[in-house]
């Protein structure tokens, strides 16, 4: 049978039995070594602080996306792809298109197949941002609250919209008021005409 390791005795007085190996780090407890962990600390709070802005920053880069329309989980699982190394990216799209036909849900390729549609393909007034007169390319209702002042000013320059950096919050309520006018319909606007007449 092994012995078992004798423990030292030292202790402070207290006839505590120590190890090895608290000996080790009791000889440990001196200003260098306290030091060197209380600048670890520090470091490691300041770069947490810095992930959180940056993470701050990038959501609100995709906020900016979503707010024009596009699906958050599209965004989210491209910015998977795009980090991908080379040998996971191959087969990916194929792999992906098989598994979406697997559980009836395929990819429907004739979205694709005429390109995008232009102001010139729909003619004037046809639904585009760029038609003042008609609804814009996102609905005054579809509008997320809470949007930071970069999603705001990304949604006014979508739509055309004047947006003034002095004065973010009445850009939004004034680019909620626009694209509601755009949305509206001749009998909205009669019932809003109608409303404000003095009988």
């Amino acid at each position: 049978m092994a012995k078992r390791k004798e423990t030292s005795t030292k202790g402070k007085g207290t006839g505590a039995r120590v190890s090895p190996r608290s000996e080790t780090l009791i000889a440990m407890d001196n200003s260098q070594v306290k030091s060197a962990i209380k600048s670890h600390i520090a470091f490691k709070r300041a770069k947490e602080a810095e992930r959180k802005v940056i993470n701050q920053a990038i959501t609100s880069s995709r906020n900016a996306l979503v707010a024009r329309g596009l699906n958050r989980q599209a965004i989210t699982m491209a910015e998977k792809f795009a980090g991908f190394e080379a040998q996971h990216q191959d087969g990916f799209d194929v792999t992906f298109m098989i598994a979406r036909k697997a559980t009836g849900l395929p990819i429907q390729a004739e979205l694709f197949a005429a390109g995008p549609k232009t102001q010139q393909d729909d003619g004037p007034g046809s639904g585009n941002a760029d038609d003042p007169q008609k609804p814009g390319a996102i609905a005054d209702d579809q509008v997320p609250e809470n949007l930071s002042e970069d999603e705001v000013r990304a949604l006014c320059a979508d739509n055309h919209i004047p947006y003034d950096d002095g004065d973010p919050g009445g850009s939004y309520a004034r680019m909620k008021a626009e694209l509601a006018r755009r949305s509206a319909t001749p009998d909205d606007l009669d019932r809003g005409e109608d409303a404000g007449a003095v009988h």
